[in-house]
């Protein structure tokens, strides 16, 4: 986890893509260390809302749809974002993060390595304590998206759990969300 401190983390955004927005929280910063350069770690909140309409959620109490990384920077640059407000870190959101790794994103079996991390970037550990299917289901995966990929959570309704049933083919579909899934 970043060393130093970061303009990003504690900061409300709004995230554009055709023609709406949602917004999200910076709550953790991966850029230094011996491993990848993540990027921002922000949390998602449920909903969009029509481009310029500015109805940010309260961050203490808006639900959380997903977490993804993002090249914060790259994303401001190219008006992909928007800085809203600096709010800090919500207290529930300060912990270290738990995340899911090595899910398939195409095919699931059952030799497939799946399992959770807790913290970030050089300082990341495996959890070898025994973990619910329920709380594997809910852990958001690692994952770095574009613009693209963070418009694709929303218009597929894509959470954590939605995920999770997709990869295990245990997962209903919605006829008129999903027909061009």
């Amino acid at each position: 986890m970043t060393k130093r401190p970061s303009k990003f983390i504690g900061t409300l955004y709004a995230f554009k893509f055709e023609g709406r927005e949602a917004y999200g929280i910076c709550t953790h910063e991966v850029i230094d260390g011996w491993g990848p350069r993540l990027g921002q770690l922000i949390r998602f909140f449920e909903g969009t809302a029509p481009e310029g309409a500015r109805s940010a959620p309260d961050p203490e109490t808006a639900p959380v749809m997903f977490w993804a990384f993002v090249d914060l920077r790259r994303f401001l640059r190219l008006g992909q974002a928007e800085h809203l407000a600096d709010c800090g870190v919500p207290e529930h959101m300060q912990g270290t993060p738990r995340l899911r790794q090595g899910l398939p994103l195409l095919h699931y079996s059952e030799a497939d390595p799946i399992f959770l991390t807790e913290g970030l970037g050089d300082d990341a550990v495996v959890v070898e304590d025994p973990v619910s299917e329920a709380e594997m289901a809910a852990t958001p995966d690692l994952v770095v998206l574009d613009i693209l990929g963070v418009s694709d959570c929303f218009r597929y309704g894509l959470t954590p759990e939605r995920q999770y049933a997709i990869a295990h083919g245990t997962h209903v579909f919605d006829p008129v969300r999903d027909a061009l899934f």
